[in-house]
């Protein structure tokens, strides 16, 4: 997995204002993200900050979500696992659908970390 982190207004004065804490963090959680999924994927997530409603990133709610199975995620996440921890974890959820049958919604960029390409979606 890649993950791009796109200095959108105003992140550079905000970062400076906290000594580079913002992009220390990012760079944590992109660490972090980009070492649990192996997933053959780029993720661009523009980061931009606004003085009037304080930190916030970009967040679209006009793209589209992904509808999947219970059962779709359940198989992603344990074919995912690659830990002892992340195996036990996923392989302890329910094998029965807990939903009852209904459909999944997941973010775009959710699914293709867990490998969902093949799924359809409707907007939002």
């Amino acid at each position: 997995m890649q993950i791009n982190i796109i200095q959108g207004t105003g992140y550079a004065a905000e970062d400076a204002k906290y000594n580079g804490a913002v992009t220390s963090a990012l760079n944590y959680l992109t660490n972090f993200f980009d070492t649990t999924f192996t997933n053959n994927v780029t993720i661009n997530i523009q980061v931009n900050f606004n003085p009037t409603i304080g930190v916030g990133a970009n967040n679209n709610t006009n793209l589209p979500l992904v509808q999947t199975t219970y059962a779709n995620v359940r198989s992603a996440l344990i074919a995912e696992g690659t830990g002892s921890l992340q195996q036990s974890a996923y392989s302890a959820l329910p094998t029965s659908d807990p939903t009852g049958g209904a459909t999944c919604f997941l973010r775009p960029a959710y699914a293709a970390a867990l490998g969902l390409s093949n799924v359809s979606t409707a907007p939002m």
